[in-house]
């Protein structure tokens, strides 16, 4: 077994029932094991054994570009995520490459040569913009590349449903990420990750709620689409509200909560 499958291993839960353990393929709905499904993820797992090579000549596997192209996000969304991988956003460090551009800095962080890379989730911000999302990413390794970050991510989930609702919201936070970046290098207005995570939430209920009817592999619509009506009230005089939020880490067996008191 590898370190990663021992770890979620120790991670289940001891059941304190009598159930007996049962044996399922967890990358079908259905717990069978199938050998299309054994080789789509044979052939996955060999792709994303190259992130530990340096070499430049990665491909993307055709079922994780099917799963791109038929999210129900904008085709500009889409458009943006296959310029990622292939290095073709108008970045400055592409820009002082095509000598176009007089340095390759970060104009944000003003530390690092801004690759798409850096960019997308190697920049303090867009790392706040990430963990401050719903998706709730961290980046504890480095990312080596968008498109072997990308194919790791969808080798997480076993589910159709769950990735694409996953990759969903994923395209419209790197969506909003380029175009706060934009907004500061072509209008001066500086980057708040709070407002590019509300931007991207807003547009995805938007898309959601005036589109047609997206499902999720199946009769399911995605659960954004159904926009809460609940709005917060003050508590009455002399009393408090407490709000709050667990997260616990895919794989870990410790959790986090915050609470926040309002008066």
């Amino acid at each position: 077994m590898s370190s990663s499958d021992v770890r979620n291993v120790c991670a289940l839960p001891i059941s304190s029932g009598t159930i007996e353990d049962a044996i399922i393929w967890h990358h079908d709905p259905k717990g069978l094991y199938q050998v299309k499904s054994g080789y789509q993820e044979e052939k996955m797992f060999q792709q994303t054994q190259l992130s530990a090579s340096p070499s430049t000549s990665f491909q993307v596997p055709d079922q994780v570009w099917k799963m791109l192209w038929g999210l129900p996000v904008p085709p500009k969304l889409k458009h943006f995520w296959w310029r990622c991988c292939h290095n073709s956003l108008a970045t400055k460090q592409n820009l002082f490459r095509r000598k176009s551009s007089r340095e390759d800095v970060c104009p944000i962080c003003l530390a690092e040569s801004e690759s798409i890379k850096h960019l997308i989730c190697g920049c303090a911000w867009t790392k706040a913009v990430w963990f401050g999302s719903d998706l709730s990413l961290t980046f504890k390794d480095e990312v080596t590349s968008i498109s072997r970050w990308m194919c790791n991510l969808y080798s997480s989930f076993s589910h159709t449903k769950e990735r694409m609702y996953f990759f969903s919201k994923l395209l419209w936070v790197g969506w909003h990420i380029w175009k706060s970046r934009n907004a500061l290098v072509f209008h001066r207005l500086p980057v708040d990750p709070q407002s590019t995570i509300y931007q991207a939430t807003r547009d995805n209920l938007e898309f959601l709620s005036v589109g047609p009817c997206h499902s999720f592999g199946g009769s399911l619509t995605h659960p954004l689409a159904e926009v809460s009506k609940e709005v917060w009230t003050a508590p009455s005089s002399g009393c408090f509200k407490a709000n709050c939020d667990v997260a616990m880490g895919k794989g870990s067996t410790t959790a986090s909560i915050a609470v926040l008191f309002r008066n």
